[in-house]
């Protein structure tokens, strides 16, 4: 089995978010890149996405070259045509269609105002959710995206270094901080705890904040989710990392906020959000950019070592060497 953590060779059998839902359009194809592999995406009439790779199954050319019709797409070549599910439904030179023609199909959910895709046949787990989340209708904000310099496994373990928010964050806790192994795919740590900096922005965010809890849980390895439950600013945020082909990360984030009935009122409250999270990154910017990952864990990271565990437990797929076509 190949270890995962770290590793800027392989993808991980996670879910990743491609683009905003807005932007892919009945009748149009989307081409997406993944370490060595294309993804195209494209939507039929009735809105439903299917997500191929890119390489035809006749002689490998791109179908984000060709054209989509209703729910098929056609390889601009040889116009060898497949539906959804990546089954070649029309050779035009020939009518009898081998088994072997046919290429990978992806999961492909949209969520939070996004599509995201499997990397692997089945998905193993679900996109992170919320407990609550069908309970009150939410609006999603979609923050920039940012690039990191460390693999997505360093962003995402970053949220349960219980030792690096006392030591760089400069907070308080108000209990000991516990980590958790839920399942096969999280890990979770609750905080209480309080800003107990000197600076201009520690005082800024505590005297908004007080004492407060955040429950901070990985989903695989590229993903986690933060929630604050704060009677005044309660923050839900769901974190994606994309591993990129010089070994980077690009990050998405999404805001989750209630839609109470003083909504208008209530939006004054994103800024805010936005700026305690920043205040939180600007310190681990630097850190991402330039780490050199070399762990010598000792007993206070036991939350890491959970992480780590948890990540090179799971499987990593590729559709060319995973995926074998029957003949």
């Amino acid at each position: 089995m190949n270890r995962l953590f770290n590793n800027s060779k392989v993808l991980e059998s996670t879910w990743f978010a491609l683009m905003p839902s807005r932007t892919l359009q009945p009748g149009k194809i989307k081409k997406v890149q993944l370490l060595d592999r294309g993804i195209v995406l494209f939507r039929n009439e009735n809105g439903e996405i299917s997500a191929l790779d890119s390489r035809c199954a006749h002689l490998g050319a791109d179908l984000s070259l060709g054209c989509v019709s209703g729910g098929t797409i056609q390889c601009v070549f040889h116009h060898w045509t497949y539906d959804g599910k990546g089954r070649c439904i029309k050779i035009p030179s020939q009518s009898k269609i081998p088994n072997s023609a046919k290429v990978f199909s992806y999961p492909v959910q949209e969520k939070y105002g996004y599509i995201w895709i499997f990397n692997g046949p089945t998905p193993k787990f679900p996109i992170p959710y919320f407990e609550d989340e069908n309970a009150q209708p939410v609006r999603v904000f979609h923050l920039p995206l940012i690039k990191f310099r460390c693999h997505p496994n360093i962003c995402t373990v970053n949220g349960l270094d219980i030792e690096h928010m006392y030591c760089l964050h400069h907070m308080q806790f108000l209990n000991e901080p516990k980590p958790q192994r839920i399942d096969d795919f999280r890990v979770v740590v609750h905080y209480k705890m309080a800003f107990n900096g000197s600076t201009f922005m520690d005082r800024f965010v505590s005297f908004f904040m007080g004492n407060f809890e955040l429950h901070f849980m990985t989903w695989g390895g590229n993903m986690s989710t933060g929630y604050v439950p704060h009677p005044r600013f309660p923050i839900k945020m769901v974190f994606n990392h994309t591993l990129q082909a010089d070994g980077s990360s690009v990050c998405r984030t999404f805001f989750l906020m209630n839609k109470g009935s003083n909504a208008p009122f209530d939006l004054w409250k994103l800024p805010l959000m936005f700026v305690i999270m920043q205040h939180f990154l600007i310190d681990d910017m630097d850190l991402f950019n330039s780490i050199q990952f070399r762990p010598r864990l000792v007993e206070r990271d036991e939350s890491l070592r959970m992480f780590m565990d948890t990540v090179n437990n799971r499987e990593s797929f590729h559709p060319h060497k995973n995926y074998v076509a029957s003949e």
